[in-house]
């Protein structure tokens, strides 16, 4: 049911139906665009393979760009940033350690008064 094509995992029922023969009774040739046809992509392995190659080099370096730029922009507040993370870990620690602590006395209220 499935074929082996650029794309293996599409359905041979999705495949178009092969060309007719021409009139000499040989295969057309699949480089020559048929009437009517505009494309100007070719099937050809190698061109499959740079395009395959370009797309793979362009994301990584799309996704440099990215990060670089987000740099640049928060770059003034990389320092007041960097403190607060450092200094909100141990923090943490202690407000949970307060909260824990006073959280039983604070919902009692002033009933045991």
């Amino acid at each position: 049911k499935y074929s082996v094509t650029l794309n293996m995992f599409t359905p041979t029922s999705e495949h178009k139906p092969t060309p007719p023969l021409d009139p000499d009774g040989s295969p057309p040739d699949p480089h020559t665009p048929s009437p009517g046809s505009t494309t100007t992509f070719s099937g050809d392995p190698q061109v499959v393979l740079a395009l395959c190659i370009a797309i793979a080099q362009a994301g990584p370096l799309f996704s440099i760009l990215v990060l670089y730029n987000a740099y640049k922009l928060l770059e003034r507040y990389l320092r007041p940033l960097l403190w607060a993370v450092l200094r909100s870990i141990p923090l943490r620690g202690i407000q949970q350690t307060l909260v824990g602590f006073w959280s039983e006395p604070l919902k009692l209220g002033l009933q045991r008064l």
